[in-house]
This record gives C-alpha cells, structure tokens and sequence, in this order.
C-alpha cells in the first residue's frame, strides 16, 4: 500500500493505492501544520516584516545564492572589493541584516 506525500493535516489529495487513484483526506501526515515559526500566537500568519534578514532572506531578495551572500561577507571582512558591502550584526554566531539597510541597499541598485 503506496500514499503520496502529503503537505499538511487535513488535506484533501490525491492517492494511489494498490493502482486505483481516489481522492481522500489525509488525516496525518509527514508535516505538521503548525510551524511555530512562521505563525504567530493565535495560529494565523504573521504579517509583519522580520526586523533582521539571515543569509537565505537576503539572498532570496537580491535573487543570488546564500553562498554569494557568505563569500561578499568574507571578502568584506578581510579587506577584499566586494559588491555587497551591508554590515552584518551578529546574533551569537549567526549573521543577520537589519532590514532597512537591506531595503536601502535594494533602492540604491534599482536607482
């Protein structure tokens, strides 16, 4: 017996099982629907902005690779010309980008 995986509780999908392909509703599932992290307190989306950005959110909003991100920041560090010059706050050992200097920084490439 084959299920497809499924992205959230509840789901309606469609299923094959012992080759016929039904739909049903799924009542468990590989992820839950809940994630902490992108819901706030009552469940629902939050809506807000991030006031800091990680390597992966700077790197989804200039369209370039987290690696790009990471190696700019390297350069920028030891001295070398790097096309991203933002200063990164360091929380822990985790770099994060304060949004408005990232905004600024999009602004200023758009012209």
């Amino acid at each position: 017996m084959a299920l497809a995986m499924v992205p959230r509780w509840g789901h309606v999908t469609r299923v094959a099982l012992l080759g016929w392909v039904a739909d049903t509703v799924v009542l468990e599932a590989f992820w839950p629907v809940y994630r902490p992290s992108h819901y706030g307190e009552s469940g629902k989306a939050m809506n807000a902005s991030p006031e800091f950005y990680s390597d992966k959110d700077v790197a989804r909003i200039l369209c370039m690779s987290p690696a790009w991100v990471r190696g700019q920041r390297h350069k920028r560090r030891h001295g070398e010309p790097c096309t991203f010059d933002l200063e990164p706050r360091y929380i822990g050992a985790c770099a994060r980008y304060v949004r408005e200097e990232v905004e600024a920084f999009v602004t200023a490439i758009r012209g």
